[in-house]
């Protein structure tokens, strides 16, 4: 087994019909197993060795209930024989015919670092699993200031087993890094996506749109401008060794969103390409890095009104 509660699940002593859903620790060896100062539902072993395990809390599941103990209890582990780590790819592609992973999209400020799992908290309560995929964002206006935040909880949530994928609702491309905190979402309604306000509710004319794709011109390199900030901090999951399932600018096919809504438009994918990403300027430019940190993903939403088109 390669985690601490998949261990204990087998192991412990627990009422009759409950599962151990999360739990908190310390670790006298993090090279073997990190602390957990925050309730963690896995505890991957990092490396073959011994460690003394103190347990702080547990949180059980049963019959629609959740309960948390507090056992006060240290352990001696002794991992052995650590499966080797597999590609996330990889372990997608196995899983495929076989069954399924379940995900929360986290669509709450992270100004509390504490709070920046809550819905999944709430799902593991509720149903007694922790979501397998934790979803972020790259953030918009006000909480342009806690990226930081958004990054370092993606860490977390890697190091705690789960897979990672971050999406990108940011402001427009032709206001600057500084500028972002001042955007917002605005409305969805036809009325609201006017042209040009910074929101992510709005719309681009086509010369607009045809000057970002066009290198070189002032709306371009401001972008670039852009994307080297987003860059700088995916360059520390790069560093951190997390694969981050990347979702730039989804549901493209949408007319809600600056950059959609362009059905005769070569550059937006239809409904029937779910695997197309727009053809924007590549990110991050600062440093490629290699395909397996950075997966590129796309899905597009429902069509526009009237635009469906059928096979």
């Amino acid at each position: 087994m390669s985690n601490l509660i998949t261990l204990l699940n087998q192991t412990a002593s627990k009422p009759e019909g409950s599962t151990i859903v999360q739990a908190t620790w310390t670790s006298s060896d993090r090279k073997v197993l990190a602390d957990a100062a925050r309730l963690a539902p896995k505890g991957e072993f990092q490396a073959n060795g011994r460690t003394r395990v103190h347990l702080t809390s547990l949180t059980l599941f049963s019959d629609g209930t959740t309960f948390t103990l507090t056992p006060d209890v240290t352990l001696d582990v002794t991992v052995k024989r650590l499966p080797a780590a597999v590609g996330v790819v990889d372990y997608l592609t196995s899983l495929t015919g076989k069954g399924m992973l379940s995900a929360m999209h986290h669509d709450q400020s992270y100004a509390d670092p504490a709070a920046a799992d809550v819905l999944h908290q709430r799902v593991a309560r509720e149903f007694g699993v922790y979501p397998a995929l934790y979803s972020a964002d790259f953030l918009t206006g006000r909480t342009v200031p806690y990226r930081q935040n958004m990054i370092d909880e993606v860490k977390r949530q890697w190091a705690n087993g789960n897979l990672v994928q971050i999406m990108f609702h940011v402001s427009p491309p032709q206001y600057t890094v500084e500028q972002e905190a001042e955007g917002d979402w605005g409305g969805d309604s036809g009325p609201e996506t006017m042209a040009s306000p910074n929101r992510i509710y709005s719309y681009l004319y086509q010369d607009q749109f045809d000057e970002l794709l066009t290198d070189g011109t002032p709306l371009n390199e401001n972008w670039k401008k852009r994307m080297d900030e987003y860059a700088r901090y995916l360059q520390q999951l790069e560093d951190a060794g997390v694969t981050v399932m990347l979702r730039p600018f989804h549901e493209m096919n949408q007319h809600v969103f600056w950059w959609g809504g362009r059905p005769d438009d070569p550059s937006t994918p239809q409904a029937e390409e779910p695997g197309a990403v727009p053809d924007v300027p590549r990110l991050p430019r600062q440093d490629e890095g290699s395909d397996e940190h950075r997966l590129g993903l796309g899905r597009p939403g429902p069509p526009r009104r009237l635009r469906l088109r059928r096979r």
